[in-house]
């Protein structure tokens, strides 16, 4: 009987432990990707030692859920390379970072089916929410009179809807364009011609797009929460507010 009570009291201590231990894993993650990952994922990769091997990236799945799930930590890689590339290259200004605005996080034990519902989540770990913003003009990350969509091969805008993008077919919507298809298998270059079939240059002497992207990061943890089993980008939105340039012409 004495042994089977301090049998007892070992698994409870050892329980003890590992939970203080995977709280301060949570609480070290956290601050490690407001104050760092998100805020420069533009300009640079989450750390290796973070990401678990495994690791699963998911791509808008509440408005495109058979965008395919990406599984491994070199598809992982590659695929956010190719999102930073398209934003930098075509959406927003290269000095653009993203803002934190939310930060939540949801344990395991106090989840529940509300949790799972509210987020579009696929495991029963503890998960970090972030929800962010890009740049607004006159930001201090950009420089003097910089606009927030001068990207580095010019400003695009998206083009208006066709009957393809109406479609509700997965076969002629966005999952089969050519962007998302870089994002999945990105085996090439980003190119002009990748983003004139879908938004057209604007001539930048006449018009000036200010531009915001806003959306959510859902990081799904390991049983240590030492690293990220699970990356959702979710809820992504572009906000453009277009203005005519003042050439500085008299009036007749």
């Amino acid at each position: 009987m004495i042994v089977f009570r301090r049998l007892r009291i070992g698994v409870s201590s050892i329980r003890g432990v590992c939970t203080a231990k995977r709280r301060a894993n949570l609480g070290e993650m956290t601050e490690y990707l407001e104050s760092q990952a998100v805020p420069d994922i533009l300009n640079r990769p989450i750390e290796d030692n973070r990401l678990n091997h495994n690791i699963q990236l998911r791509l808008l799945p509440s408005l495109h859920p058979y965008i395919p799930t990406l599984h491994g930590i070199t598809k992982y890689k590659t695929s956010m390379n190719g999102i930073r590339l398209i934003i930098r290259n075509f959406v927003l200004n290269e000095r653009c970072k993203l803002h934190v605005v939310k930060v939540e996080t949801i344990l395991r034990e106090e989840e529940g089916e509300a949790g799972r519902k509210k987020y579009n989540t696929v495991s029963d770990m503890d998960k970090i929410v972030v929800k962010w913003q890009s740049c607004r003009e006159e930001c201090e990350h950009l420089g003097p009179g910089d606009v927030t969509s001068r990207a580095k091969m010019g400003s695009y805008k998206a083009m208006g809807e066709t009957a393809a993008t109406k479609s509700k077919t997965p076969q002629s919507n966005n999952a089969a364009s050519e962007v998302i298809n870089y994002i999945v298998h990105p085996t090439s270059p980003v190119t002009e011609k990748l983003m004139s079939q879908h938004a057209k240059l604007v001539a930048e002497d006449k018009w000036k797009i200010s531009r915001v992207l806003t959306g959510v990061f859902i990081f799904e943890l390991n049983e240590d929460n030492s690293e990220i089993v699970v990356h959702t980008i979710d809820n992504v939105e572009m906000i453009d507010d277009e203005k005519e340039v003042e050439t500085g012409a008299f009036a007749c």
